[in-house]
């Protein structure tokens, strides 16, 4: 579970307290100081007891004291109300934010969460919001460092790093572009066969990844609340496709063959081009496995209908 960090009661019952303290309090409106006060309030030569301090400074002050280490110069800068200390309040901020980008990381990183236990996870994640803050509008793709941050954390475990991928490649995929996928009837329709020789003719939400490791079996055993298997090396380098069919995301390992062939793809050749290319290598497709591979590739949506363009 991963809403068993909760603290006591007590501790809970007096933030709930501290937050309804601080929504009753009246909100003092000032007008905007001009420029010739702003100038003379921010010139070095000024002294005195008040110095006010840009708007800049002081929201770089606040984002330290958050995700970095406390700095108590936020505090001079934040109005003290009667029974309310501001460092508790600071306090209560910088615990809940750091908190909420957990929360975000753990509900994207659902199966890595499980593997690794709630507490470890909850550390590795705060500890990540202080170094990576979101800096785009949507929190959901927030996360995209994380995979190299485990690397980093743990860069003997490669079968956790691994299933973090996998993680991140299906929320990616989820929430990546919009376009229509070439099925079976539309490629039927296409009497030139045009679909053949297009070129960058995969499907923008698929993703091809190298795994070395048994991630595929951790996964699906915390998918099934069953017992986890031992990390394990798999045989030899396998590769894993990643997409997204109508709304509903999927992955499957490839054979070395076919895994060769949608490289060729992903390198924005047609599917002729890469046909031609292989035909005397070593990994050239033998024409009844060609023909399975378009027709399961049409079914499951990894190429690119005719007409789209992809979009946001």
């Amino acid at each position: 579970d991963l809403d068993d960090n909760i603290p006591e009661l007590a501790e809970l019952i007096a933030e709930v307290q501290i937050a309804r303290e601080i929504a009753a309090e009246p909100v003092l409106l000032v007008s905007a100081p001009s420029a010739t006060e702003i100038l003379q309030a921010t010139s070095p030569s000024r002294s005195g007891p008040f110095l006010p301090v840009p708007l800049r400074t002081t929201q770089r002050q606040l984002a330290n004291h958050v995700l970095a280490r406390p700095d108590n110069a936020i505090a001079e800068q934040l109005r003290a109300t009667d029974g309310i200390d501001v460092a508790r309040r600071l306090g209560i901020y910088r615990n809940a934010y750091r908190a909420r980008l957990a929360e975000v990381l753990a509900d994207t990183f659902t199966k890595t969460a499980l593997y690794l236990g709630s507490d470890t996870f909850d550390q590795l994640a705060r500890g990540f919001a202080t170094i990576h803050p979101p800096l785009e509008r949507s929190l959901n793709r927030y996360g995209a460092p994380f995979v190299a941050h485990l690397q980093a954390c743990y860069p003997h475990s490669p079968e956790l790093w691994q299933l973090a991928q996998l993680d991140w490649d299906l929320r990616a995929c989820f929430d990546g572009m919009d376009a229509a996928a070439l099925d079976v009837a539309g490629a039927a329709a296409d009497q030139d066969s045009t679909w053949l020789t297009r070129e960058r003719a995969l499907h923008p939400s698929l993703v091809l990844r190298e795994i070395t490791m048994n991630v595929i079996s951790i996964w699906r055993a915390i998918d099934d609340d069953a017992d986890v298997p031992q990390a394990a090396t798999l045989t030899g380098p396998t590769t894993l496709a990643v997409w997204r069919k109508a709304l509903q995301p999927h992955f499957r390992t490839l054979d070395a063959n076919e895994a060769a062939f949608l490289m060729g793809l992903a390198g924005g050749d047609s599917i002729a081009r890469v046909a031609a290319n292989l035909e005397c290598g070593p990994l050239a497709p033998d024409p009844d496995a060609l023909g399975l591979w378009l027709r399961e590739w049409l079914t499951a949506g990894f190429l690119l209908g005719n007409a789209g363009n992809p979009t946001r």
